[in-house]
């Protein structure tokens, strides 16, 4: 079979709306991405100036290309796929290994944060000792190639707003595969489903069909059960039929499959029926694309089915019973945590925000018949004061107003304020790493997910870098929390950072509108009508647009604020919906500021931070909890845990440490690889298992990057989040 993977639906796009452009820089060649605003750097010796060349003379799929007149390129990345002409993997080099190979056309995936392909005819020699070395032979020719990881709807679905309509548009949502073997369980072989409107009539456009129409869903023509079975229907690239009986996955050769079982209610069973199909996949797809001993495999290796080596060229009506016949329970300990979990409300304009769920393959539920939230039970909250503040956060002044204890210069201070038409999803069930709710009001312990957000994400413009920053502080009080600045460095990717003080009403509205900041981080207070600012306050409802794309309104209670920016204009950021202690404040967010600036989506720095601080789970997400502001140059997001073994952390002589994999640029299915011997290949969203080193080796793996680390230990309990890098310097 051929392997080469195809383009997504949309990804002949013209080259401006791409922008992937290769720029000669002083010791290399600079490849940028201006839709994804990523950018990444090849050495070359000797310096070149690219020139390009027809994308079609590379075996990869690629958006440009260049021709490089090199004889040796270098990269960062010390892990190398090593390809054929037809695409197959011929090699696989791991850190610290050297290869040489015979004249030939090969393909070397040197990919970073921009997806590269260097293709060589001629001989070529490959080295992984410190970054990756590649050397091609006098007479070969090298080439390189790009494409965006940028991941939008290809086209666009108007239905009416009736079940009928709906069901024909889930139905299309699988056209955007990439593949139908097991390799689409890797995200970036998943294409965006297309974009749906509710409208007058149905407006499908020619040639959106499912891959596999040899398998079906039949569920009742009913929001809450098509809703729910939308992600599932996309990956298995299934035809969904109404059916007025039990829901059920049924195949051309006879095969079905209840959705709904005694016990088991019908959203816990699509949900695991997902997950179960995914996951097994990613344990049979060594045998296509890429052949990683992925540890999952070889932990659940006698629960595969036993012919699992022919299964992957098989049929989808033949795989898709074999996989189900395998005990959920078996394998459930070895599935990832999910990255998204989603609550609609099962009404048709809903069906707009569909597509975009799904996209991340979503969990998705809608009532409270097996598990769900029923719109119309929910609790509502009253997050008083008290609820809060912590025993060890409270003002050292008893004489000090408690007003000026909290981030928030109102009167209404411990009245028992609740947010009006709230909902509590606290307790809804999920173990997803976000949660969102779509529905009325506003959630306590869920995002707030709105289509406009990933309308305005899809809407950019190609903006090459770098990231414009713009850190505003309105209260004299805060002016220590201005050092944020610091944590802006823009390692991997260029930042201009400006601060602010004492912003007027015109100022701060001239700094969000007028295209002067790509990311918003303000330090002061909120009120109902608005953001405190040097002359009253300023409401983002009444601005006329903005440019910003992400932000973090550090004050009590900016919920509001920031709702009012994703309808402005923006894609995401974090805010408050109750009072913050001050002091707390200050320290979540230079945290939060800390992990985003490492290119952590908002919705991972909200996860670390909470796990790790008392208040952190009074910060929120609205709008796009995916987006991340600063670039990533590997996959995933990591969470590192360190736990003394044989004394405190200072002391200790021995540790235990292992490392989890949060979805970034790679979601569920992907992969990550933490750069040492005893770690193994795992799944996003999945942690490794626990190993012992000795202080120098665990200074060694720390010095690596800076990314967060929660130290486990009695020491220090209130600090437990921190940055590798600082953590190996006090080691």
């Amino acid at each position: 079979m051929s392997k080469t993977p195809t383009p997504a639906d949309g990804a002949s796009l013209d080259d401006d709306v791409r922008g992937i452009q290769f720029e000669t820089a002083d010791t290399g060649i600079t490849i940028v991405d201006g839709i994804e605003r990523r950018r990444d750097h090849l050495g070359t010796d000797p310096v070149v100036e690219p020139t390009p060349v027809p994308t079609d003379r590379l075996v990869a799929p690629v958006d440009s290309a260049v021709r490089l007149y090199a004889d040796r390129v270098e990269a960062d990345p010390n892990i190398v796929m090593v390809r054929d002409d037809s695409f197959d993997m011929i090699d696989h080099l791991t850190e610290g290994t050297e290869r040489e190979y015979p004249p030939g056309r090969y393909v070397v995936d040197v990919s970073g944060p921009i997806k590269q392909y260097l293709q060589v005819d001629g001989r070529l020699s490959v080295s992984t000792d410190e970054g990756t070395v590649i050397e091609v032979g006098d007479d070969a020719e090298a080439l390189l190639g790009a494409r965006s990881k940028h991941d939008r709807p290809a086209t666009e679905i108007t239905v009416p707003p009736t079940t009928d309509g709906l069901v024909r548009a889930v139905s299309t949502f699988g056209a955007a595969l990439k593949m139908t073997t097991p390799d689409r369980s890797w995200p970036g072989h998943r294409g965006h489903p297309p974009a749906v409107t509710v409208g007058d009539e149905l407006d499908v456009p020619r040639g959106l069909a499912p891959p596999c129409p040899e398998v079906q869903v039949l569920v009742p023509p009913e929001e809450r059960y098509v809703y729910p079975v939308a992600p599932l229907v996309y990956y298995l690239g299934a035809e969904l039929v109404p059916h007025q009986g039990p829901p059920q996955i049924r195949t051309d050769a006879g095969f079905e499959y209840d959705l709904q079982r005694s016990g088991e209610g019908f959203e816990t069973r699509v949900e695991r029926t997902l997950k179960q199909v995914l996951f097994l996949e990613c344990c049979l797809r060594s045998e296509g694309l890429v052949e990683l001993p992925l540890h999952e495999r070889s932990a659940v290796a006698e629960d595969l089915p036993t012919d699992s080596a022919e299964l992957f060229d098989r049929p989808a009506q033949v795989r898709l019973p074999a996989y189900l016949s395998v005990e959920y329970e078996t394998i459930a300990p070895h599935i990832p945590d999910w990255e998204l979990a989603a609550h609609l409300a099962p009404r048709p304009e809903q069906a707009e925000l569909l597509p975009h769920l799904v996209n991340d393959l979503a969990v998705v539920r809608t009532t409270t018949e097996d598990g769900g939230v029923d719109p119309t039970e929910l609790s509502t909250p009253e997050p008083t004061v008290n609820e809060a503040v912590t025993d060890d956060a409270a003002p050292e002044d008893e004489d000090a107003s408690f007003e000026d204890f909290f981030r928030s210069a109102g009167t209404d201070i411990g009245d028992g304020w609740t947010v009006e038409n709230s909902v509590d999803l606290r307790d809804g069930g999920s173990d997803a790493l976000e949660t969102v709710w779509s529905g009325k009001g506003v959630p306590v312990g869920a995002s707030k997910a709105t289509k406009q957000a990933y309308e305005n994400r899809y809407s950019r413009q190609p903006d090459p870098p770098p990231i414009d920053v713009g850190v505003v502080c309105n209260d004299d009080s805060m002016s220590e929390e201005l050092d944020v600045t610091e944590l802006y460095d823009g390692e991997k990717l260029p930042m201009n950072v400006s601060t602010y003080r004492n912003l007027s009403q015109a100022g701060l509205r001239t700094l969000v509108e007028a295209e002067d900041v790509d990311f918003l981080h303000y330090i002061g207070h909120a009120e109902p009508d608005g953001l405190h600012c040097a002359d009253g306050t300023l409401s983002f409802a009444e601005i006329g647009g903005t440019e910003t794309e992400a932000f973090l309104l550090n004050a009590c209670r900016s919920f509001d604020q920031g709702r009012a920016l994703i309808e402005a204009g923006a894609i995401g950021g974090v805010v408050t919906l109750q009072p913050v202690p001050i002091n707390s404040a200050a320290e979540v967010g230079k945290r939060v500021a800390g992990l985003l600036n490492i290119g952590y989506p908002l919705r991972v720095a909200v996860d670390v931070v909470d796990e790790a601080t008392r208040t952190g789970s009074q910060y929120q997400i609205v709008g796009d909890g995916g987006h991340a502001v600063a670039q990533r140059d590997s996959g995933g997001a990591f969470v590192h845990e360190v736990t003394p073994v044989d004394g405190d952390l200072s002391t200790a002589s021995e540790y235990c440490l292992q490392v989890q994999g949060h979805p970034s640029e790679n979601g569920i299915g992907g992969v990550f690889h933490p750069h040492r011997d005893d770690f193994g290949y795992y799944l996003i969203g999945n942690t490794t298992p626990r190993v012992r080193l000795d202080r120098e080796p665990l200074i060694d793996f720390l010095c690596q990057t800076s990314e967060p680390v929660i130290v486990k230990s009695d020491e220090d309990v209130d600090k437990a989040l921190r940055a590798s890098d600082r953590l190996a310097e006090r080691l």
